[in-house]
């Protein structure tokens, strides 16, 4: 999602990671689908974000962290469905309406 700060300073300090065409999802992007879909949305990966630099140093520990960060955003976007909008993945379903 494009709205996390974070996740915005990875793309400009990795330019060559994507195609000029790419850009993260707004909500603006989603609004736009709802008016012709019905869209089931899934959101990943917040709240291991700021662990990301130090994955070299933790090694195979670091698989662990990610594992158990998939609970704590679980609970995260339950408690506070605004962060949602903070994540680096979603994925979404559409559906015929």
């Amino acid at each position: 999602m494009g709205h996390n700060p974070f996740i915005n300073l990875f793309r400009r300090l990795t330019p060559g990671a994507r195609t000029p065409f790419e850009h993260p999802l707004k909500l603006a992007d989603l609004e736009y689908f709802q008016k012709y879909f019905k869209l089931e949305k899934k959101h990943f990966v917040l709240s291991i974000l700021p662990f990301l630099p130090f994955r070299p140093l933790l090694g195979k520990n670091f698989r662990h962290l990610v594992q158990q960060s998939w609970n704590i955003d679980d609970a995260l976007f339950r408690l506070c469905p605004f962060l949602k909008k903070y994540s680096w993945i979603v994925v979404l379903t559409f559906l015929k309406e």
